[in-house]
């Protein structure tokens, strides 16, 4: 962004969906002057994914009425990126999630997804976090929600790094998590240990669910690292998702 703007230092992470006959995108940023610690969500437009025009003043913050904000003596910055988009089908808005962390309860626990809606891109209702019920996460990152197998799925990410000592002790370890519910803003349970694609190295991360033209879903994640802890940095090759008649779901093993 330009100099003095809410992502003149950094844009991460974000989604894309098609609206009206345009693409809508959502991405994080963060500025200079607040030396990156203070994420926010801003939205772009574009007619065919190539030319994408920035929508100034459309930005989307923390609400400290249901959000924790900056406070480094409790946390290295104020959590409000990774945005993923949807529209409702019940009210027709574009509904976004984001990672977040919640102000009040114990420091393990404010991990949450954040939940915002707007009905022109430009003005935003900022809701409190999605009904998640789980413990022990410090942060729940790179948020998806798709629909599957007649539930409604929540797809998060943790690192050991940023769960709870009980939770670091007993858990599967890092990787991508699933959470789920009868309706697309939940409640969402954790079935069992919650873990699709999770090890106590944390070779994977940041895991997708894509579902193909010919009706085949797949997961895709980011590998970090080999077995011997070198650095991969590479997409993985696609895996079929499969869910269980519990809910639970499971993707076929990884292939070389």
């Amino acid at each position: 962004g330009r100099a003095g703007t809410f992502d003149d230092f950094t844009t991460w992470t974000g989604s894309i969906i098609r609206r009206d006959g345009e693409w809508v995108m959502v991405y994080t940023g963060t500025a200079r002057a607040e030396r990156g610690l203070v994420q926010r969500i801003g939205v772009a437009t574009s007619p065919d994914l190539l030319t994408w025009t920035r929508l100034d003043g459309a930005v989307l913050a923390a609400d400290p009425a249901h959000y924790d904000l900056l406070d480094t003596e409790l946390w290295g910055d104020e959590a409000w990126r990774d945005p993923w988009a949807f529209v409702d089908p019940d009210d027709g808005q574009i509904h976004v999630l984001v990672t977040a962390r919640a102000g009040p309860g114990d420091y393990f626990d404010r991990g949450v997804i954040g939940h915002a809606r707007t009905a022109d891109l430009r003005n935003w209702d900022t809701l409190s976090p999605l009904d998640v019920r789980a413990t022990g996460f410090g942060q729940l990152e790179v948020p998806q929600l798709f629909g599957f197998a007649d539930r409604w799925y929540l797809l998060v990410s943790s690192d050991t790094s940023t769960q709870s000592p009980t939770r670091r002790a007993t858990g599967p370890g890092t990787g991508t998590y699933y959470f789920v519910a009868d309706a697309p803003c939940g409640p969402f349970e954790m079935i069992g240990n919650g873990a699709l694609v999770v090890d106590a190295i944390g070779s994977s991360y940041a895991g997708r669910v894509h579902t193909d033209s010919d009706g085949v879903t797949w997961f895709l994640d980011w590998e970090r690292c080999a077995p011997d802890g070198s650095f991969v940095g590479r997409l993985s090759r696609p895996r079929q998702l499969h869910a269980r008649p519990d809910g639970s779901l499971y993707v076929d093993a990884a292939t070389a």
